[in-house]
Order: C-alpha cells, then structure tokens, then sequence
C-alpha cells in the first residue's frame, strides 16, 4: 500500500490550490496538515483547533481529506459520536504521482508467487 509522503501531500495541493498560491504557501500548508498525521493516514478530531479544523473542511472541499466516523455506547446507555480525519489516499497518489500508482490492498498477495517456498517435501530431501 503506498504511502502518502510530504512531498505527495505538496503535489496534491499545487494541483489543487496552485493557481492561488505560491511555493512556499504550498510547502507550509503541506507540513502542517502532515504533522497532524505522521505515519497514520487517520487522526481524531480533538486534536484540532477551530482554526485547523476549518482547515481541514476546505481540504476536503478540495478532496484531499475525507471525514469518518464511529458511535460507541457509555456504560450508562449514552451514545458517543467520534469524528476523524482521513488522508484521501487515493487521490492524492493520483494527483502526485499518477492513477497508475493507486495499489490495491491485496492482503493474500504472499501466497500468489509460483514458487515452492511452501513446498514441505523440498526440506525434507535436504
């Protein structure tokens, strides 16, 4: 599964906000919505101020971040909402590198190989 770099993040947003902005507008705003990130593609909405969190909409206006959610039930029968942020993964390869780039998630691809690897009677003709 590919993963989204800083300077993938910086590509996206050229693309999409380019025409309004300069270079180092692009690179700055490209660090900071990846510093909320790291290495996850997924982040929870408290960590966000009301400025960044306005942020965040206008990132997904543009596609380049999705929003999620999941109710969980307290103890004493309150549901709780949780809201995150998600990388729009998809797109920003895309947009970065080109559709050809976009991976599928195929979890069973180690077993696709035509080799013997799993072949028990090689290691015992050994």
């Amino acid at each position: 599964m590919a993963i989204v770099t800083l300077d993938d993040m910086k590509v996206a947003i050229s693309k999409t906000l380019g025409v309004e902005m300069e270079q180092e507008q692009i690179d700055q705003l490209a660090e900071h919505i990846m510093s909320f990130f790291g290495f996850r593609e997924v982040i929870i909405d408290n960590k966000l101020t009301a400025k960044d969190r306005d942020l965040f909409y206008q990132m997904e206006n543009f596609k380049l971040l999705k929003t999620d959610n999941e109710e969980a039930t307290l103890k004493k029968g309150k549901r709780w909402r949780i809201h995150y942020w998600v990388l729009n993964r998809d797109y920003i390869i895309k947009l970065s590198r080109g559709p050809e780039e976009i991976e599928e998630d195929r979890p069973y691809d180690v077993y696709s190989d035509d080799n013997d690897m799993w072949d028990r009677s090689k290691d015992e003709e050994e």
